[in-house]
């Protein structure tokens, strides 16, 4: 057993060089004078005074323990990393500011993880000994501003008690059922909008009125008046996990490695077409998943609304506005590798003048599983493109090129 400890501080390096200084760039204009296209630059962004380095000091305590003869083995971490003067967007400033908000040190943040990894390994006695080990890794960490200069607690930048991937949305409260429910149910929704006439019909999406003002909105958007918005979930990935093992018997091998995310959420966006299909752009991809699961009389607990064009892609639009019903799972298990081999006896690799010899047939992302992937089969949530955490909105389109299945079949020679 090894018991460990460390702590220290290191600035990061990784920010883009040169943020400390009013650079010009110099490129062409679009349009051509007097025969050509001439060069042009632009004023400098504003650059605050005082930029120092990012710090982030970190303490961590493990443990690395072996028993039974060193089949068992263990490593357990636990750490705490604060960030001081992180590098990043300050308050939103009026547009008479003229200028994109500065960057600066404005923000720290502290992040606390932990990340275990248990190993088992044996081996069979006999003439024609079985041996295998196998591993399990699990790591988690969540991280939270714990400074931010936002006297107006805006829920659209950093704010003090945010935890980074928090998504904001509105809470889905089923389908309007009948014109008789539109009449009646007294909630002011036409900050929604279904349509340019914005007219409610049965089968369009109902919020929940979380505030109880009998409206639907998003109020100040602060944390004190943030309307019927609320944080629905969170685009971190959470419980990173691998599986991985090796066998050996009689000299056949096989190897494999599993990996995944526990947990972790997804907003589609407006732009991502092969999710939405027509209600995002009518005339662009119709997938069978949308088209097969869209509300009718005759289908009323179909997963999606009533067919309207363009209600994902129009500003406040009902299915463009974040919301609970539509958010992903986008927790994943994945075959990353799998390999089947033999080596080839000693006795007929001696006599050909090779020290070893194997051959073998690999095959790379044969298989995903994904809650993800109950409606629409298109995305990889290995790949898809989360939240962007300054924003916290989890906008996303998940529209990047997916993991290929990819097969090798080989042979590894050693000569001696």
């Amino acid at each position: 057993m090894k018991l460990r400890a460390s702590y220290g501080t290191l600035g990061n390096g990784n920010i883009s060089p040169y943020q400390f200084l009013e650079t010009m760039s110099v490129t062409q204009m679009g349009r051509i004078l007097n025969g050509i296209r001439p060069d042009y630059t632009q004023q400098p962004n504003v650059i605050p005074n005082g930029l120092t380095w990012e710090k982030a000091t970190t303490l961590n305590i493990g443990t690395d323990l072996a028993l039974l003869n060193n089949r068992l083995t263990l490593t357990a971490d636990w750490y705490t990393r604060k960030t001081k003067n992180m590098f990043t967007d300050g308050l939103p400033l009026p547009g008479v500011f003229g200028a994109t908000e500065p960057k600066g040190n404005y923000a720290d943040l502290e992040t606390k993880g932990w990340e275990v990894s248990i190993g088992w390994r044996n081996k069979t006695n006999g003439s024609k000994p079985f041996s295998y080990d196998v591993r399990l890794v699990l790591s988690d960490n969540k991280s939270v501003i714990t400074r931010f200069n936002n006297p107006l607690g805006l829920i659209n930048t950093y704010y003090e008690g945010m935890q980074i991937g928090d998504i904001w949305g509105f809470v889905n409260d089923g389908y309007f059922k009948d014109q008789h429910e539109i009449d009646t149910r007294g909630i002011d929704q036409s900050f929604i909008r279904v349509s340019a006439a914005n007219k409610i019909l049965p089968g369009d999406i109902k919020f929940k009125d979380l505030n109880n003002d009998k409206k639907i909105n998003e109020g100040a958007g602060s944390l004190s008046d943030p309307g019927d918005k609320t944080v629905i979930g969170n685009s971190s990935p959470r419980y990173m996990y691998g599986f991985n093992g090796n066998m050996d018997w009689n000299n056949i091998f096989v190897s494999f490695f599993f990996q995944g995310i526990g947990k972790r959420d997804f907003w589609p966006g407006a732009d991502n077409s092969l999710f939405w299909g027509a209600y995002n752009r009518p005339y662009s991809w119709q997938p069978v998943d949308v088209m097969n699961n869209i509300w009718s009389e005759e289908n009323p607990d179909a997963y999606f609304p009533r067919m309207r064009g363009y209600t994902a892609l129009n500003s406040r639009a009902e299915l463009q506005v974040t919301q609970s019903k539509y958010l992903q799972n986008a927790a994943y298990l994945r075959l990353k590798n799998i390999t089947l081999g033999y080596n080839l006896p000693a006795s007929l690799v001696n006599k050909a003048g090779m020290a070893n010899a194997r051959i073998y047939v690999t095959g790379q992302n044969l298989w995903t599983w994904s809650p993800m992937y109950k409606y629409v089969k298109t995305m990889d949530p290995e790949v898809i493109e989360g939240s962007d955490p300054e924003l916290n909105d989890g906008a996303g389109n998940g529209m990047s090129y997916p993991m290929l299945k990819t097969y090798t079949i080989g042979i590894n020679v050693t000569f001696k």
